[in-house]
């Protein structure tokens, strides 16, 4: 199973905030392929700073977690999120975000944020 998870699912888990042992038992998962947008490096690295642990190592931690399997943003993704903006009326993060999880043919998106709870286009996994 192919599973986009939203950036807070490794937020969750990095900063075991709360419920994060089912994030990163998600992420985990061998079972699963884990997919990650190139949104979640522009949004986790501010976060990252916040905790001020924004190191090299920390850095590549992430990378290591999210890099593999990271969809990048395309103009095809573009025009899919623009598409998604209209619909949803969300952020532009949250659009990409969607849109990554379409463009890559994920069955889910993971996610603890509660923006996505009126998307159909796909199963959303909540946290």
């Amino acid at each position: 199973m192919r599973i986009l998870a939203d950036t807070n699912v490794f937020v969750r888990a990095i900063y075991k905030e709360k419920d994060y042992e089912k994030c990163a038992k998600l992420l985990s998962d061998p079972e699963l392929q884990i997919v990650a947008s190139s949104m979640t490096f522009a949004e986790i690295f501010p976060i990252m700073r916040k905790f001020e642990d924004a190191t090299n190592e920390a850095v590549a931690e992430i990378e290591n977690i999210i890099g593999p399997n990271t969809v990048p943003t395309t103009k095809d993704l573009a025009k899919i999120a623009g598409n998604l903006l209209v619909k949803y009326k969300f952020g532009i993060a949250d659009a990409i975000i969607l849109a990554s999880a379409l463009l890559t043919g994920c069955d889910a998106l993971a996610t603890t944020d509660s923006d996505f709870d009126s998307v159909d286009e796909i199963k959303i996994l909540k946290f």
